[in-house]
């Protein structure tokens, strides 16, 4: 059990680092601060992602025209939506608490990994958003807005799993 814990430290101190007033989850006191920072942290992270990708949207739209059109449109609306499930996620009460208090070790443990693995969609998603090639031929887009879109989907199936964790239904996992 005290591996457990020290690994929960460890990636409370790791989150801490990129997200200054991040504490984790284990003590109810500081786990809506700890939600809210993160939450905040990610809603920035898409907000830059989001201008990255608008930026690239009249060259992808160039080279693909219509064909393309909605594909760029899915991924644009995606964002938004997750965007928006951050800001004001379901887990919460309208006062902006956490609606369920009482987390499982086992729990706790879950929602700091799906913590990380938000984080690191993120990255991922960034970094091929932002490196998109200033050229690529018409036969890479497909691939390359399809990459895009499983990234997003990604990042919202971990956001997912982490709102049932909170809602206490994390048996629908």
């Amino acid at each position: 059990m005290k591996d457990e814990i020290h690994a929960v430290d460890d990636v409370v101190l790791i989150l801490h680092r990129e997200i200054p007033g991040y504490s984790g989850y284990t003590d109810g006191n500081t786990r809506d601060k700890s939600d809210n920072e993160l939450r905040h942290y990610l809603i920035k992270k898409l907000d830059f992602i989001f201008a990255q990708f608008n930026k690239k949207q009249d060259q992808l739209l160039s080279i693909g025209g219509d064909e393309y059109q909605e594909m760029v449109n899915n991924i644009s609306q995606s964002m938004r939506a997750i965007t928006q499930s951050l800001k004001n996620p379901c887990y919460c009460s309208n006062q902006g608490k956490i609606a369920n208090n009482k987390l499982s070790q086992q729990e706790i443990e879950q929602l700091h990994k799906y913590d990380v693995q938000l984080m690191e969609h993120l990255q991922i998603l960034e970094d091929e958003i932002t490196h998109l090639p200033d050229q690529f031929s018409e036969h890479e887009l497909p691939d390359l807005l399809a990459h895009v879109y499983d990234l997003i989907d990604g990042f919202n199936q971990s956001l997912t799993e982490r709102e049932f964790i909170f809602l206490g239904q994390e048996d629908e996992i």
